[in-house]
């Protein structure tokens, strides 16, 4: 996939939320540090604190709107009567190309010219439907997903610059979460993004940081 689609956006800082309802800075803290209960002034804070952070790392997450279009037109769903149609073709070609063997033994011994003739058209159709269903069902028939996985959890190799990034981040934001989501096709690994989130955040914000290429690792930014 062409990884050049992708586009950064700019780092905007957020102004802090000011209202009346809001609790004072120390105690909004405090709430946090020993309830769990985050207010919108500590969140609002914490988005504009991690933004800063970020401007700081120059560090631009990719806009949401090319990652959006990015992972679009990485999946891919076999289509169900394509599926059934290729399939029932395979099917019928195997039977043909395995019952014709003996069939075509019995019309060599018996001489039988039309019979002979019949089971091999038959033997011949159903090595064609095989071949044609191994070429096109690679293609058509793969399934194609985006799965994510945390990344504490992940197995795959991380790039040096994808781990600084996170690590730089996390230092300064010890509550951000990391996670790696990737385009997997047969157990195959496609360019593998490193994902943020902010737990409790109640605008479920992802923030696409960095991305790579799986197949062809070299461990370099893909854009």
């Amino acid at each position: 996939m062409n990884v050049s689609e992708l586009q950064r956006e700019p780092i905007l800082l957020e102004a802090r939320d000011h209202s009346p309802e809001d609790l004072s800075h120390a105690l909004a803290d405090e709430a946090s540090a020993v309830l769990g209960y985050t207010t919108t002034l500590t969140r609002a804070r914490r988005r504009a604190a991690l933004q800063q952070t970020l401007e700081e790392l120059d560090v631009r997450p990719f806009t949401h709107e090319s990652v959006q279009r990015y992972k679009e037109a990485g999946v891919r769903q076999p289509h169900w009567l394509l599926s059934t149609l290729l399939n029932s073709v395979a099917a019928i070609g195997a039977i043909a190309a395995v019952a014709g063997i003996p069939m075509l033994i019995v019309a060599a011994l018996t001489m039988n010219a039309s019979l002979a003739f019949a089971v091999a058209l038959a033997i011949v159709f159903g090595g064609i439907a095989l071949f044609v269903f191994s070429i096109l069902g690679e293609s058509l028939l793969t399934q194609r997903i985006w799965l994510t996985y945390d990344l504490a959890y992940y197995t795959k190799p991380v790039p040096e610059f994808a781990l600084q990034t996170a690590i730089d981040i996390k230092k300064k934001h010890p509550e951000v979460e990391f996670f790696v989501c990737s385009l997997e096709e047969s157990q195959v690994v496609l360019d593998p993004f490193l994902v943020m989130r902010i737990p409790g955040d109640p605008t479920l914000r992802e923030y696409y940081l960095e991305v790579w290429n799986e197949p062809e690792f070299q461990g370099k930014r893909e854009a």
